[in-house]
């Protein structure tokens, strides 16, 4: 048997005792290897069995989960559950697991789950395989990567259709202004303070405030709903059985353009003005929403989004997770677009301009409308 070696760690990092795990459930394996990771606290293994499971499958995936499994993987502030009646910490039960059953009763796309020891650290599911929606746009024809799209436009809209009105019953978070204020303030001391090693004027910090208020009164005023919380290339499986959605445990309550700025404004892809044009007509038909409404919204919460994922990269790439800083630039670059096309805060557009080499090189790439 070979089993991938790496530093240990009594949940997340050990594949002798993971291997153990399985042993003890009657699930023998031929090998143990892990997969590549992201900004999550969790890891994940391919386990090639000696037996098939019932299903006929040799293969699953470990999800194994960090010592406080019920703490949110999403790094910020903290959210307040939105669910009367949602569970205090001690009682509620994995949050993936929650989600999974969730959507899967409401038909939506997601891997099976087989066992689920909480207690040891470790959930036992479908293998779906390692193409990404990421991978298979690499290389394609302009009509497929259309044709693409489409099938994630109509997975989001679905998704919107599916959980019109409904909460889980077990509580999620809500996207509040004292999250937003948060990611924003991030944004500020890691994107800007840190990065550049300045200190931002009150007059700077003024400013910053000042759009941080509007963006959560026009955002937070308008439709709701709940949202994956990062439905881009990276979370959507490409399976015999079509897209399959992964990494859904953070849902939350959110404004409603909030999954579309991530699949049309990914940090891993970067559509072109043409291309994001005509998927945001394509998403306003499917969902008969009004268009112009729609691209407003887009465009704040782009804005806001992006803000919040450029400050992230830099906190992570602290953390020795530095790979993210790759998608610094294209972060940044959505926000002065986005500041251009809807016209608005042409200080926070100046502010960008003048401190950020990033911004500076879209602005003087693209014209102001």
């Amino acid at each position: 048997m070979s089993v991938a070696r790496g530093p240990t760690h009594p949940r997340t990092e050990d594949p002798q005792r993971l291997e153990a795990w399985l042993t003890a459930r009657a699930l023998p394996v031929e090998s143990v290897v892990r997969l590549a990771g992201g900004a999550s606290p969790r890891t994940y293994w391919r386990a090639t069995l000696v037996s098939p499971l019932p299903n006929g499958r040799t293969t699953a995936i470990v999800m194994a989960l960090p010592e406080d499994a019920l703490a949110p993987t999403e790094h910020g502030g903290t959210l307040a559950l939105s669910s009367a009646t949602a569970q205090a910490p001690a009682e509620r039960e994995l949050p993936w697991l929650a989600m999974a059953r969730f959507l899967e009763d409401l038909d939506l796309p997601v891997p099976e789950y087989y066992v689920a020891d909480v207690s040891a650290g470790y959930v036992l599911i479908e293998d779906l395989g390692d193409e990404r929606f990421f991978d298979r746009l690499q290389g394609v024809s302009s009509a497929s990567r259309s044709a693409l799209y489409g099938e994630a436009l109509q997975l989001l809209a679905d998704w919107h259709h599916a959980v019109a009105g409904r909460i889980p019953a077990h509580g999620v978070p809500t996207f509040g202004r004292d999250h937003l204020f948060a990611e924003l303030a991030e944004f500020a001391d890691m994107a800007l303070e840190a990065r550049l090693g300045v200190t931002l004027s009150p007059g700077e910090r003024k400013l910053l405030l000042q759009v941080g208020d509007t963006l959560a009164n026009e955002l937070l005023s308008g439709p709701q709903v709940l949202a994956h919380r990062d439905f881009q290339s990276q979370n959507l499986m490409v399976t015999p059985r079509g897209l399959v959605l992964i990494d859904f445990q953070d849902a939350f309550i959110a404004p409603d353009v909030y999954d579309l700025v991530a699949l049309l404004r990914d940090s891993y892809i970067v559509l072109s003005p043409l291309e994001l044009d005509h998927h945001l007509a394509r998403f306003a038909r499917l969902t008969t929403a009004d268009e112009g409404h729609l691209r407003d919204r887009f465009h704040l919460q782009t804005i806001q989004r992006k803000l919040k994922d450029a400050g992230r990269f830099e906190t992570l790439s602290r953390r020795g997770k530095t790979q993210f800083l790759a998608w610094f630039a294209d972060s940044i670059g959505y926000v002065v677009h986005a500041l251009q096309a809807s016209g608005r805060f042409p200080d926070l557009h100046d502010l960008l301009v003048t401190l950020l080499p990033e911004a500076r090189a879209v602005a003087h790439a693209t014209p102001d409308p």
